[in-house]
């Protein structure tokens, strides 16, 4: 008698799987609304359209220029790498990048107007990282960061 019983539900179950999807079918059969266009950094800069973006996801590296940059250099006085603000005219937007002459653990900050904005970090080890870019139009923008455990801020 058990057997008929599991033989039974199996059915319904299935029965009740398809109605479910023949029900939300229908709703996903319905025409979609047009939806306007989402503004992007490089389109419209702004704090909202801008802050927080990756570089990358849009085309602000392309017109990209380190605004300014400092030397991180070990305790012998070797430079290990550099780190820079990037600045895109095009997006009125600044984001912090370290590129290392060694691979090694990288560990980055951008501030703005003083206050700590956004940071990176690598895993395991790399040779350059950004951070997200952060809206720059009348901003003090500063970078921070370390490789080795060696930092250096720009002015």
């Amino acid at each position: 008698m058990k057997k008929h019983v599991i033989f039974l539900t199996l059915p319904a179950l299935l029965l009740a799987l398809l109605a479910t999807l023949a029900i939300q079918g229908i709703a996903f059969a319905a025409p979609l609304q047009p939806q306007r266009a989402l503004a992007t950094c490089s389109s419209a800069p702004s704090f909202q359209n801008c802050d927080n973006v990756y570089p990358d996801a849009d085309i602000c590296p392309a017109d990209a220029q380190p605004l300014v940059t400092a030397n991180i250099v070990d305790s012998n006085r070797k430079v290990l790498g550099q780190v820079l603000v990037m600045y895109s005219n095009h997006c009125q937007s600044a984001w912090g990048k370290i590129t290392s002459t060694v691979a090694s653990r990288l560990v980055l900050d951008l501030d703005r107007n003083g206050a700590y904005f956004a940071g990176a970090s690598t895993n395991t080890t790399g040779t350059s990282i950004r951070t997200v870019m952060a809206y720059a139009v009348f901003q003090a923008m500063r970078a921070c960061g370390s490789i080795n455990g060696y930092s250096a801020c720009t002015a």
